[in-house]
This record gives structure tokens, sequence and C-alpha cells, in this order.
């Protein structure tokens, strides 16, 4: 065999779940986006700021019970958690007229 033909050994790369994300990132990431939601939701939307304040906090909670809970990852958390916010925001909302679809 060729010993200068072989390739290098590949270096060793960091599985995702080994990689450490400080925790000044992911929180500040979390207050700027929830500034801007904050800001921009009600105006969008003509929502009261406290039900976007109250989701910002919430969501993350639920999230995390709803994998605890069914072992579901992805697209179906955020599945699971819009259905769960649509029925407590409704409730809170006040009206008739507001029936969730699910």
């Amino acid at each position: 065999p060729d010993a200068a033909a072989a390739p290098p050994p590949p270096a060793k790369a960091r599985a995702v779940d080994d990689l450490e994300v400080p925790r000044r990132a992911w929180l500040g990431g979390w207050v700027l986006t929830s500034c801007v939601a904050l800001a921009a939701f009600p105006a969008l939307f003509g929502c009261r700021p406290a039900f976007v304040a109250v989701a910002l906090v919430a969501a993350p909670l639920w999230s995390v019970g709803i994998v605890q809970a069914t072992g579901t990852t992805g697209s179906n958390v955020a599945s699971s958690c819009g259905k769960l916010m649509i029925i407590v925001f409704a409730a809170w909302y006040g009206r008739p007229a507001v029936v969730p679809v699910l």
C-alpha cells in the first residue's frame, strides 16, 4: 500500500449534544425577541400586551411539559403548545365569539 496516498484521519467532530451555548447568549436572545414581540404583536394584531407577556413566559414552560409528558419533539411540540394556548387565551379573552378550532 502506498502510505503517501492514504487520506489523513478525520478530525474528531463534536456532537451537537456536546456543544454548550452560554447562558447569556440564549437568555439575551430570548429577552431581545420578547421585546420585539411585545412591541410588534399588539400593533400588528391588536391583542393585549398582557397576552403577549404571558405567552412569552408560558410557552417555554408548556413546551417542556409537553415534551416530558408525550415524548414529542419539533413541530409536534409547536402544534400542541399552540393548541393549548388557543384554549387558554380564548377563555381569558372572555367573548363567546372566540371559539378554539383544534
